[in-house]
């Protein structure tokens, strides 16, 4: 499987303390999760109502105490095409496959989404495929 990933990255701000003691971790723990709501939120508003349940994107972030910056990520799997019985002659080939029309569009829904979102915290949304690694 791979992952199509809209993130952004976010410096810790002035509301989280030094170090890394459980202060600044908790603080931090509700920054990530209030940005990985918003994200959520803002790709299932976008997204029509049939497409709801079957698209499974899912909100991710990573703390990374000693550079001090979050990176939150909205994913989205990439299946074989035998997941989503598109085309039967698929069901026993090894190779990624989806609708490309539906593809496209839950990976622009996506980056629209995230980008309203980063654009609250002044940040810039990236696109990237399978693992990201986060650097500010």
């Amino acid at each position: 499987m791979m992952e199509f990933t809209v993130f952004f990255v976010l410096p810790f701000d002035e509301t989280v303390p030094q170090g890394s003691g459980d202060e600044a971790i908790e603080r931090v723990k509700a920054i990530k999760n209030e940005a990985e709501e918003k994200c959520l939120a803002a790709y299932k508003a976008i997204l029509p109502e049939e497409k709801k349940n079957s698209h499974k994107a899912w909100a991710q972030s990573r703390i990374d105490l000693e550079t001090r910056v979050i990176g939150v990520s909205l994913c989205l799997p990439i299946e074989k095409g035998a997941d989503h019985h598109l085309v039967a002659a698929v069901t026993q080939d090894d190779y990624l496959y989806w609708d490309f029309k539906e593809l496209i569009g839950a990976m622009t829904a996506m980056e629209e989404a995230v980008s309203k979102v980063a654009a609250e915290y002044g940040a810039t949304a990236h696109a990237a495929f399978n693992d990201v690694k986060y650097h500010f």
